[in-house]
């Protein structure tokens, strides 16, 4: 009979947003009068302000652990909802795809990014690299302000419309090698967050994040161009310079804009 190790925890809460994946055994939590169980393969978000209990059954599981005010504020720059209203509890994926797609985002930034010190110790990539499984988490587990996300649009700002769009797009040009958000570009336009979104979806049929990558990537075109690669410029790196910490995404992204293979520019 294969022998189980069952344990039991009680747990204080933390200012952090743990999310875990089971590799192995089992795990029940339960935290502010919910309880959820995890098997292999599967994943849970533990509630971070509420005291958990935990029990687990031969477990071995690999955690991520997420900044909650970082998380939260990059929320509120996604829904416009206050970062102070963020709620997160005790839950499973919305189903086996959303938690399927936050295993890949996990994978993805373990293998292409921190595996590479070049690629990792790059400002821009650091924060696009916390923006992507942050952004991931928000919509993978039940959270307040993903409930929000279908709200009506705001309803202010809009009869400013043209001169709102003209600035946003001129903070996002001139800024666009800078970590910068949502939050910035709004700030900068005068407009609310999720405003700005709608100006952008009714007038350019993006998003404002949309927009701003392909301001980048615009610009590691014209990096490729002028590029030495008997210098050691590499396409890996000039990616990287502009925020695209996966290679293989960035050049076939490229590839669809520009018609030819990063490579190809930066040998031209």
């Amino acid at each position: 009979m294969k022998h189980s190790l069952l344990l039991h925890a009680d747990l204080e809460p933390y200012e952090l947003l743990l999310a875990v994946s089971i590799d192995g055994g089992r795990l029940t939590v339960s935290s502010g009068g919910l309880t959820a169980q995890a098997g292999p393969g599967e994943v849970l978000l533990v509630d971070p302000l509420r005291p958990v209990s935990v029990e687990q059954d031969d477990l071995s599981l690999t955690p991520i652990r997420m900044d909650l005010t970082a998380t939260c504020a990059i929320a509120e720059e996604i829904t416009g909802v206050p970062a102070a209203d963020v709620r997160f509890h005790l839950s499973r994926p919305l189903s086996d795809a959303h938690g399927r797609r936050w295993q890949a985002a996990v994978e993805h930034v373990s293998r292409d990014v921190l595996a590479h010190d070049e690629i990792a110790t790059n400002p821009l990539v650091r924060a696009e690299t916390f923006r992507y499984p942050a952004t991931t988490l928000l919509t993978t587990f039940p959270n307040t302000a993903l409930e929000a996300a279908s709200d009506r649009p705001a309803p202010h700002t809009f009869g400013a419309e043209s001169a709102a769009l003209r600035r946003a797009t001129t903070f996002i040009d001139g800024n666009a090698h800078r970590d910068i958000g949502l939050a910035d570009i709004a700030q900068a336009a005068r407009i609310g967050p999720r405003g700005l979104q709608h100006l952008f979806r009714q007038h350019r049929s993006q998003t404002p994040l949309g927009y701003l990558r392909q301001v980048r990537m615009a610009g590691a075109h014209r990096d490729l161009q002028s590029a030495d690669p008997t210098g050691g410029d590499t396409v890996s790196t000039i990616a990287a310079r502009w925020g695209f910490a996966h290679p293989g995404r960035f050049s076939v992204e490229y590839r669809r804009l520009y018609g030819c293979p990063p490579s190809t520019t930066l040998r031209s």
